[in-house]
């Protein structure tokens, strides 16, 4: 799967994913919607299925983790950068480990959170924060559950909730981080497990989440929202 995130100049960028011999794709599109048109733009130097992206404060594009061999959950740990002035992709760091489908979520001090993921073919709970300032990334706090295809969203008061997922079953458990503290807290579970679902945070703070699987053969019907206080 690709992923696709709207630029500063109102444009989308399409990045990675696979073809219809699931190949992974290197290729990278831009949709104009004055236009109605898409146009190529400059390709990633790693080919990767389900790339995590996260756009910056100055506009430029992030490409992080992704599976670099179809079906094998096989991925890379390599960062790239999009520089939406130039069309072109260059590798700017590397993270502890390559994670294949964990999340990436843009803290409020400009950081990106790391959170889970399959590394080396297995679930993990661990952690890291990648700081686009100095190209590096660090351990930080782990959570309680290992779990992959979860949700995360950021709150208001910029702490982070991450809901569901798959690890040893499909999970209903939900975690906050702190990156004051870089800590996890176990918080309430939702009312029933989801995979692949939405998050979205309102400006009171709540939380909706909608969608989803709780098994690999049922969806997770209906919404439901989250009062963190």
């Amino acid at each position: 799967l690709s992923e696709m995130v709207v630029l500063d100049n109102q444009t989308a960028l399409i990045v990675g994913g696979f073809d219809q011999n699931q190949r992974n794709l290197s290729s990278c599109e831009i949709y104009d919607p004055n236009t109605a048109q898409w146009s190529y733009t400059g390709s990633l130097n790693v080919a990767r299925s389900y790339p995590m992206l996260v756009k910056l404060a100055n506009g430029h594009v992030l490409s992080m983790c992704g599976g670099t061999v179809f079906g094998t959950g096989e991925a890379t740990n390599v960062v790239e950068d999009y520089d939406p002035s130039t069309g072109q992709w260059t590798i700017v760091g590397h993270l502890l480990e390559p994670r294949f489908v964990p999340t990436a979520t843009l803290l409020k001090d400009g950081r990106v959170l790391l959170v889970g993921g399959l590394v080396g073919g297995g679930t993990t709970a661990s952690c890291e924060i990648y700081d686009p300032q100095t190209n590096t990334s660090v351990a930080t706090g782990s959570m309680a559950v290992s779990r992959y295809v979860h949700q995360t969203v950021i709150l208001n008061d910029g702490k982070v909730l991450v809901t569901g997922g798959i690890g040893s079953a499909y999970f209903s458990e939900c975690e906050l981080f702190d990156p004051a503290t870089s800590t996890w807290s176990i918080v309430g579970s939702m009312q029933q497990s989801r995979a692949i679902g939405i998050l979205n945070c309102f400006s009171d703070n709540s939380v909706l989440a909608a969608g989803g699987r709780n098994t690999t053969s049922s969806l997770a019907n209906g919404s439901e929202e989250f009062d963190p206080n």
